[in-house]
């Protein structure tokens, strides 16, 4: 008896330590302006990796991702949620679809051919910025590295132009 008293007052030998996953805030929440639901999306794939076991399903991250929206993106799933359950309010692939669709560009390449054609360097900016700012929208428009190379000389300054 005394031997089975001690046996059970031993501790258990350490478990495997668990590792945790990084910290990461939330995404941001999304009004539904255009030019920040790729951030969004992206932001929410993030946090849903890090956080696996918080999203069981798919309409668990269905439903977080609607819980993150406000302004007009909000009003127009609330309309819809108001019918019967969508197809996507199941599928999250599905749902990131619809919100492309809804507030993403109808033509993205064309959206992204427009900001660069419209990119210009400002006479005292930095050259950090105009490369950050190229460099978003230069992969959606599916140009050419000469055509690239040109758009990119347009939009300098001619301060920097004459040193070229």
């Amino acid at each position: 008896m005394t031997q089975l008293l001690r046996a059970s007052a031993t501790p258990a030998p350490p478990s495997a330590p668990r590792h945790k996953a990084p910290k990461a805030p939330p995404p941001e929440t999304f009004n539904g302006q255009i030019g920040k639901l790729d951030n969004f999306i992206f932001q929410c794939q993030l946090y849903i990796s890090l956080h696996q076991d918080e999203f069981p399903t798919d309409a668990s991250k269905v439903v977080w991702m609607i819980s993150l929206l406000r302004e007009n993106a909000l009003t127009w799933y609330q309309s819809v949620l108001k019918g019967p359950a969508p197809a996507w309010y199941h599928d999250y692939q599905l749902f990131v679809a619809d919100l492309r669709l809804c507030f993403g560009p109808r033509d993205p390449v064309g959206y992204a051919t427009n900001k660069l054609e419209a990119l210009r360097m400002p006479s005292n900016g930095r050259t950090t910025y105009y490369n950050r700012d190229f460099n978003l929208f230069r992969i959606d428009t599916g140009w050419n590295d000469i055509a690239l190379s040109r758009r990119y000389y347009q939009g300098l300054p001619d301060r920097i132009k004459d040193e070229i």
